[in-house]
């Protein structure tokens, strides 16, 4: 009993810690973003956004599933913390090394003037990001430590972006400040660590290298399909329509971006414990789609409603043609967490295997979205394919998904369509006849939706009482 309520306790800790880091970071970020956005115009703004969806793919290439390899092996034996730290971290830091040597021919060979050198700046953030600890903390159930290096590292970027860059000819010191900011949380992980352990030795072992990188694959395999199919269309639209076009993407897509973060906390940090503590997998599956539908269904219609007045609040006039891209991201985001509902279900059921496959097929559907409607559409067809690669894997993932557990989609979007409904009218009303003002009406809007889903039964107290809990009884 005690070591339950230890459990417990850490695990609540672990997801405080967890929470204020991620909602203190993306705010940060989001902020950061916001700044840019508005001091250096649309097109330098493109210019970052460009140079970052490259050397995202080659930040991930320093991971590839290692820290998730790491973090499983630690959490089954505690004891082969040192040994794990000491055999990966030589791995990470040569696959960082053979990633910038690629990225610097791929720059020299398909990437010219200003932007070959932002893509190159980015890049140098490789190599403090191969040694960052955030995994082994999370490994030893010590959250608060990556947490705090997190909000260092955001906080560190968004003080220097302000304190600094005032004009797009400044635009160069935007990827310094991140490089500076990401070794700084790297070597406060590193510092933390060894005063509570003790620094490992690195161990050249090239022989479990291999068995590392098989074992990580699927985990890897995954993640770079995922990037590949988040981070094309800015590439795409970069070299159809140039920056100015990233740039108006971009700003739409920051807001969705820090939506998706929301949901990330639930199903990262709550979600496996939810699946551990509970085994009727059904159950579990029904109520994390309850939840997440009852909040992704409001959260995009209303932001499709509000999308103009959004867009000027953030930032400013000047991005008024990225209105109907935040529209059309919008329903791309409602598909895309109807996704992450089967695949966490599926990993949650050792369905790792398919759901590559599924991802491959989703990234080949990307590209060839991309190739078919950016350049005759430009920001608008990126867009579009946003939601065209969505579309394609939802009926993927629910024909194999149904092989196992059977949710009822179509009930939960009907009540969350119908409370919807009444939150939409309730806006409409208040914008005609009393205040068109974003803030009201966001507010009014969540309340008449809040008890509109009570009425049609989409939230009941026996779900919040589930979620809540983690699956354990009450």
């Amino acid at each position: 009993m005690a070591g339950g309520t230890t459990s417990l306790h850490n695990m609540i800790k672990n997801l405080g810690a967890f929470v204020f880091s991620g909602t203190t970071g993306m705010l940060l970020s989001f902020l950061t973003g916001v700044y840019l956005a508005r001091t250096l115009g649309a097109s330098p703004y493109g210019q970052i956004s460009f140079a970052i969806a490259i050397t995202t793919y080659f930040y991930f290439v320093a991971d590839f599933g290692i820290n998730m390899y790491g973090t499983t092996k630690v959490s089954s034996n505690k004891e082969s913390l040192m040994e794990t730290i000491g055999t990966i971290y030589p791995l990470k830091l040569a696959m960082a090394t053979a990633g910038f040597i690629v990225l610097c021919v791929i720059s020299f060979l398909f990437i010219g003037g200003e932007n070959r050198i932002i893509v190159l700046l980015y890049g140098a953030s490789v190599f403090p990001m191969a040694l960052a600890f955030d995994w082994v903390f999370q490994s030893a159930e010590k959250m608060q430590y990556p947490g705090l290096a997190k909000i260092l590292y955001t906080g560190s970027m968004f003080v220097l972006v302000v304190l600094f860059v005032h004009s797009p000819e400044q635009l160069l010191l935007v990827p310094i400040f991140q490089f500076l900011g990401i070794a700084a949380s790297t070597i406060l992980m590193i510092c933390i660590f060894s005063r509570q352990y003790h620094l490992p030795k690195f161990k050249f072992k090239v022989e479990e290298w291999k068995n590392i990188i098989l074992s990580s694959l699927p985990y890897g395999v995954t993640g770079s399909l995922t990037m590949l199919v988040w981070y094309a269309p800015f590439i795409v639209l970069q070299y159809s329509d140039g920056s100015e076009a990233v740039g108006y993407f971009t700003a739409a897509d920051q807001i969705i971006s820090s939506l998706i973060a929301v949901f990330g906390w639930y199903f990262y940090c709550i979600y496996p414990v939810f699946v551990k503590n509970n085994n009727d997998a059904n159950a579990v599956q029904n109520y994390s789609t309850r939840f997440v539908i009852g909040i992704i269904t409001p959260m995009c219609v209303g932001g499709i409603l509000l999308a103009k007045q959004i867009m000027v609040f953030v930032y400013g006039a000047e991005y008024l043609p990225a209105v109907d891209l935040l529209v059309l991201l919008m329903v791309s985001l409602w598909f895309l967490i109807l996704n992450q509902i089967y695949i966490f279900g599926m990993f949650s059921i050792g369905k790792q295997k398919v759901t590559t496959r599924i991802f491959a097929i989703q990234c080949v559907g990307t590209m060839i979205l991309c190739a078919l409607l950016i350049p005759a559409f430009s920001a608008v067809g990126a867009a579009i394919a946003a939601i065209g690669c969505e579309v394609i894997a939802l009926p993927l993932f629910h024909l194999e998904f149904r092989k196992t557990i059977r949710i009822d989609y179509l009930g939960n979007l009907v009540k969350a369509g119908v409370a919807s409904l009444f939150m939409v009218v309730a806006i409409v009303v208040l914008q005609t006849f009393v205040i068109d003002n974003m803030i009201s009406s966001i507010a009014i809007g969540g309340i008449v939706f809040l008890a509109a889903a009570v009425c049609v039964k989409l939230i009941t107290k026996e779900d919040i009482s589930k979620i809540m809990h983690r699956g354990t009884s009450t």
